[in-house]
């Protein structure tokens, strides 16, 4: 019969702790057709802000505190701003192209907020 030991407990959960480590991360649903960005590990609340943008809003902050955002009709955005749903794209680049082609306050509001944190971080999307 095994049992854990104080130090067993401390190397479970030291191995652990550093394997749940939170980095931003940003994927395709190809399922939802849409991209998922999430740079904060907290629970949030998602904003509609267009027919194509929905902003993840961090539940626990004194002030408004933004998790991320999501794109959402993925094949037809790119179908309008000369990218293929296929590759690698960086999220700077797909949200450029997406701001200069539909410059409405949702899209600017996602370029104001997220550009500086998606350059440091260099969030990619595959779609392979």
């Amino acid at each position: 019969m095994n049992t854990f030991t104080k130090a067993n407990l401390e190397e479970f959960v030291t191995f652990f702790s550093k394997k749940g480590e939170f980095r931003p991360i940003a994927y395709y649903d190809k399922h939802m057709d849409c991209i998922r960005v999430q740079l904060f590990d907290c629970s949030f609340t998602e904003e509609r802000m267009n027919k194509f943008v929905t902003v993840l809003h961090a539940n626990h902050h004194e002030i408004d505190k933004f998790a991320g955002f999501n794109l959402k009709g993925i094949r037809y955005l790119f179908e309008q701003i000369g990218l293929p749903v296929s590759g690698v794209h960086t999220l700077v680049k797909i949200i450029d192209l997406l701001v200069k082609h539909f410059p409405d306050s949702s899209t600017l509001k996602i370029k104001n907020l997220f550009e500086p944190i998606l350059r440091q971080e260099n969030l990619e999307v595959s779609f392979q």
